[in-house]
């Protein structure tokens, strides 16, 4: 899938039959944020423009999303029949990368002039910021495990991008996962295996997620470049992988879709 602009972010639906994308339409030179139908193609524009970075809530009622423009966090659903609901709108500006499955929270980062820094915004009381890393080297793209207990984020704590998992939504028992540089978490759909990339590579662990966390040793599964200053990848229930990559047929970024990747590992 993929129209002329660049196309950046996508975001899979919870129920895995929509994907929400960030284009930059080079004609008017604005961010916009799209919604595509997997099952028949059609691609609708959402919200305000200017606006990007989209999560989905738990039940893909709703999607929160930067307005870039002056720099507000809100929410609005999708059935395009209500107006947008500001959730945040002070500085520094937060940017979100995951809304949590209990509905809770949203995971995202404030940027210092020291850097990112990972922070949650609780969606009750006073909607108040509240510190998860003391880290300022917190890479924008941490994710919420399906079972809500566990937060997947990127930290160059050790001079190198490595990927870590913490407890959720209180940090706690931190775990390495990458092993040679790594960046871009994503959970699978049963929260049973870990995706990164890792020197162009997609690479896969296997973790068992539930009271206690354990991890296996990461494997690769082909190469890749993704593209955007904030990339990032989805991975449908049924092992499809939605990746923003450069086509070498034009200066757009489509958005391509990787089936049957199991077929190249080495059995």
């Amino acid at each position: 899938m993929g129209a002329p602009g660049s196309i950046q972010w996508p975001a899979l639906s919870t129920d895995g039959k929509r994907v929400a994308v960030t284009r930059d339409d080079a004609q008017t030179s604005s961010l916009d944020i799209w919604i595509h139908d997997l099952a028949n193609g059609a691609a609708t524009r959402f919200g305000p423009q200017g606006a990007g970075l989209p999560v989905w809530s738990p039940g893909g009622s709703h999607i929160a999303f930067a307005a870039y423009g002056d720099g507000h966090f809100a929410q609005q659903a999708t059935s395009g029949l209500s107006l947008e609901e500001p959730l945040y709108n002070e500085e520094p500006r937060f940017y979100p990368s995951d809304w949590s499955p209990d509905g809770r929270y949203i995971v995202g980062n404030i940027l210092l002039e020291t850097g990112p820094v990972l922070r949650l915004l609780p969606l009750f009381g006073t909607r108040k910021l509240v510190p998860y890393l003391p880290s300022q080297a917190s890479p924008l793209g941490a994710r919420v495990s399906p079972n809500g207990k566990w937060l997947a984020y990127v930290s160059n704590d050790t001079k190198q991008n490595e990927v870590y998992v913490q407890t959720f939504p209180t940090p706690g028992g931190q775990r390495q996962v990458s092993t040679n540089g790594g960046s871009v978490p994503v959970w699978s759909r049963d929260g049973k295996e870990l995706f990164f990339v890792s020197a162009g590579k997609m690479m896969v662990v296997e973790v068992k997620a539930g009271q206690n966390f354990e991890v296996g040793a990461p494997r690769p599964l082909f190469d890749v470049v993704l593209t955007g200053s904030n990339p990032r990848f989805e991975v449908s229930k049924d092992g499809r992988f939605l990746l923003p990559m450069l086509s070498d047929q034009a200066p757009s970024v489509p958005i391509q879709v990787i089936v049957n990747w199991t077929a190249g590992l080495k059995k």
